[in-house]
C-alpha cells in the first residue's frame, strides 16, 4: 500500500466516477483555507503545479491558468469558487479533459487546532481510457494534492 493511501483517512468512490479522500491536518481551518485560496502560490508547494496565473478575478471567483506536470505536462484553465472558511470548488474551462471538476471541504476540529480536509475529483478524459485506469490516476493525484497541502499547512 502506498504512503499516500495510508495517510488519507477515507477512500470512498461513490457512483458516477467521483473520487473522494480526506486527511487530518494539524492546522486551524482559517489558515488552511487561506493557503488553499492563494492559488498563485500553488507552484511553491504542489509538486504537480508548474505555473499558476490568475487571469480573471471577480469577488469570490477566479479564473486561473495552470501548467500541470503529472504523467505529462499540460495547460488547463480552472474556474475556482471560494466559499470563505468552508469550501472551494473548481471546474475546467479549457484543457485536455472532457470534464474535470472537484473541490475542497474544510471541517474545523474546534479547540483541537486541526482540520479535516476532504477533496473530491471528477475526471472524464477526452480519449477512451478504461475506467479503472482513470480512477487509479485520479486517486493517486488527489492523494498527492492532499499530502502536499498538509505538508505546507503544517509548516505555517
Amino acid at each position: 500500500m502506498s504512503r499516500a493511501r495510508k495517510e488519507t483517512s477515507k477512500d470512498v468512490k461513490p457512483p458516477g466516477g467521483m473520487i473522494q479522500r480526506s486527511i487530518l491536518i494539524r492546522q486551524a481551518a482559517k489558515p488552511l483555507y487561506e493557503l488553499i485560496q492563494n492559488v498563485a502560490e500553488y507552484p511553491e508547494f504542489l509538486r504537480a503545479c508548474r505555473r499558476s496565473e490568475i487571469v480573471r478575478s471577480r469577488g469570490e471567483t477566479q479564473h486561473v491558468d495552470h501548467i500541470i506536470r503529472y504523467i505529462k505536462e499540460f495547460r488547463i484553465v480552472l474556474v475556482y469558487w471560494f466559499y470563505p472558511w468552508d469550501r472551494v470548488q473548481w471546474e475546467q474551462r479549457e484543457g485536455p479533459f472532457r470534464e474535470l471538476r472537484g473541490g475542497w471541504r474544510l471541517r474545523d476540529g474546534g479547540q483541537q487546532s486541526f482540520t479535516e480536509l476532504s477533496g473530491r475529483l471528477i475526471v472524464k478524459p477526452s480519449l477512451p481510457v478504461p475506467g479503472r485506469i482513470v480512477d487509479f490516476i485520479a486517486s493517486h493525484f488527489l492523494d498527492r494534492l492532499l499530502i502536499d497541502i498538509r505538508n505546507r499547512a503544517e509548516q505555517l
